[in-house]
């Protein structure tokens, strides 16, 4: 099996038999949004001098329109790709994955992904 990292980061796997790390193959898979409305979210702040400020902030409706930079399927390929283009791909690509279930460093930083997840849908 060929693994194809299109992240732009290099992913370390951690397995039983040690850590691998996959280079980004130079091609980054991506989703392309649209935005479809907007609106504006007016909220409460907090208490400041016996005033409690408004303050507002826009919302935006984002349609997935495609992935882009990702592949056609070819036999023996799995394709590692970031959680948003796998989430808008949902059960529809059984060779796209992602890194999961992660091992961090004392800062929290990300370090390995002791495996790989593919994202599918309920209904």
């Amino acid at each position: 099996m060929k693994l194809v990292n299109l992240t732009p980061h290099p992913l370390t796997l951690q397995g039983e038999d040690g850590q691998v790390t996959v280079p980004p193959s130079g091609k980054v898979a991506r989703v392309v949004e649209e935005q479809r409305g907007s609106a504006l979210l007016a909220f409460q702040g907090n208490k400041v001098d016996d005033l409690i400020p408004i303050y507002s902030v826009p919302i935006v409706d984002l349609a997935v329109r495609k992935v882009v930079d990702l592949p056609d399927p070819e036999d023996g390929t799995v394709y590692i790709v970031s959680r948003p283009v796998a989430l808008a791909l949902a059960g529809t690509r059984a060779d796209v994955v992602v890194p999961d279930d992660f091992v961090r460093d004392d800062q929290g930083r990300i370090i390995a992904a002791r495996r790989l997840a593919r994202l599918i849908r309920i209904s």
